[in-house]
């Protein structure tokens, strides 16, 4: 082989290499986005459905075996191939691609590049000489690499950052996605269903003189139900009575004592959830 060829050979194997570099790149990040926005997916239903440990060890598993194919199949896989094809690439091949960017030429670089394949039979050494020096002349100046588009590239790596960091902040700073996502890579463990609402109560225990008055006020931080049950007895009862509480328009429930004689227990209820007993 002559100096020519070898410096044509060397521009060659700088677009293989950029054709290499480009398409991993490109599986990469289209790899990891769907990874990550299936990995919200799987988040969001376990922070809405609060799904059972059988259902979470199927969902996790599922995802790790599809992590794998993805990542295995669509990474590893092809870069294996791409490093075959690096150590013995399709110079022809290349050749074409770059002669298709550069009209002027199309043909100079494909036949020069196909007599090297021929290894000389039909051709004297002379002849491949100045075929290959007339091509290298012609493309001294040309930049190869620039048939190489990395454009749609880019856009994939905005794509996979602006998905990765969401990922990142939906799962560390949004308590509710945050409990999921500890729940789901928990996924052997049972775990209670966290409470619709968490009264707030005021006053609370209180200690009063006989006689006056008290102003009972109720407010559930969570869901807002409808309505909640206030359950009473006082000293002189042996079973709680039920008074039936309606929100005002800033969503507190209230209830009035007045002229207060005796000890009283209180708690407000609503559904299944309960506050402890003051």
């Amino acid at each position: 082989m002559n100096n020519y060829f070898l410096e044509l050979q060397k521009k060659l194997r700088s677009v293989v290499e950029h054709e290499k570099r480009r398409d991993g790149l490109r599986k990469l990040f289209l790899s990891t986005t769907f990874l990550c926005i299936l990995f919200l997916v799987l988040i969001l239903l376990e922070a809405i459905g609060n799904l059972s440990s059988d259902i979470r060890t199927i969902l996790f598993y599922s995802f790790l075996i599809v992590t794998v194919l993805t990542i295995g199949l669509y990474v590893a896989f092809p870069f294996i191939k791409d490093f075959i094809y690096y150590v013995n690439p399709d110079y022809v091949k290349t050749a074409g691609k770059v002669g298709s960017h550069y009209p002027e030429i199309k043909d100079e670089l494909a036949n020069a590049v196909q007599l090297i394949n021929e290894n000389n039979i039909n051709y004297s050494n002379q002849l491949v000489d100045a075929a290959f020096k007339n091509v290298y002349t012609k493309t001294e100046k040309l930049n190869f690499n620039a048939v190489v588009d990395f454009a749609s590239t880019k856009k994939l790596w905005k794509l996979y950052i602006l998905t990765f960091i969401a990922t990142i902040v939906l799962v560390f700073f949004v308590p509710s996605l945050h409990s999921a996502t500890i729940r789901f890579l928990n996924y052997n463990k049972n775990y209670t269903s966290p409470p619709k609402f968490v009264f707030e109560i005021v006053p609370g225990n209180k200690e009063i003189t006989k006689g006056d008055n008290v102003t009972i006020t109720i407010k559930a931080l969570g869901e807002q139900p409808k309505e909640i049950s206030l359950l009473e007895k006082s000293e002189e009862q042996t079973e709680f009575s039920e008074k039936i509480l309606s929100p005002d328009s800033l969503g507190i429930f209230t209830y009035y004592i007045n002229n207060g004689k005796t000890s009283l227990d209180y708690l407000p209820i609503s559904e299944n959830d309960r506050s402890e007993k003051f």
